[in-house]
């Protein structure tokens, strides 16, 4: 917990995460977020490149602030589709994240990547920090074997 008591990652002491549209829809309007299906148009075959790329490939509105929610979710793309050169359909990947605290509430949104990156590419991502130390301790003391992070061990 931080100094005022937060716990970063508390959706994953729940039964199941959020829907990707609950979330979007709290803050935003239709044409602001992007859906949970795939995008309308295709992806370059050099990938997004830019915001406005994302933004046209998802039909969102320029003036969304959903690029910025999602700031770590493209920046885990950009560094696996260019920095990787992730070119390959068939691929399993593991990317650990070291660091992470608010990463840890928007771990829904990093099902974008789902519909960005080449179909045959099987993701993992291992969260590690404080924080992520933190929400596991507080599940074991919970005991809930139906949340999310007891479910998954």
């Amino acid at each position: 917990r931080d100094v005022h008591g937060f716990l970063n990652g508390q959706m994953l002491l729940d039964e199941s995460f959020p829907t990707l549209a609950k979330g979007w829809t709290a803050s935003l309007r239709p044409k602001e977020y992007p859906t949970s299906d795939a995008p309308s148009r295709p992806i370059p075959k050099d990938g997004l490149t830019s915001w406005e790329d994302y933004v046209r490939i998802r039909s969102i509105k320029r003036t969304s602030i959903a690029p910025l929610l999602l700031t770590n979710v493209l920046t885990v793309y950009h560094m696996i589709f260019h920095k990787l050169k992730l070119q390959e359909k068939k691929k399993k990947l593991c990317v650990y994240l070291l660091g992470v605290e608010v990463e840890l509430n928007q771990i829904p949104l990093f099902g974008e990547l789902v519909h960005l990156l080449p179909s045959g590419v099987e993701l993992e991502l291992i969260f590690l920090s404080e924080a992520a130390k933190a929400i596991c301790a507080e599940a074991r003391l919970l005991n809930n074997k139906k949340s999310i992070l007891l479910k998954a061990s």
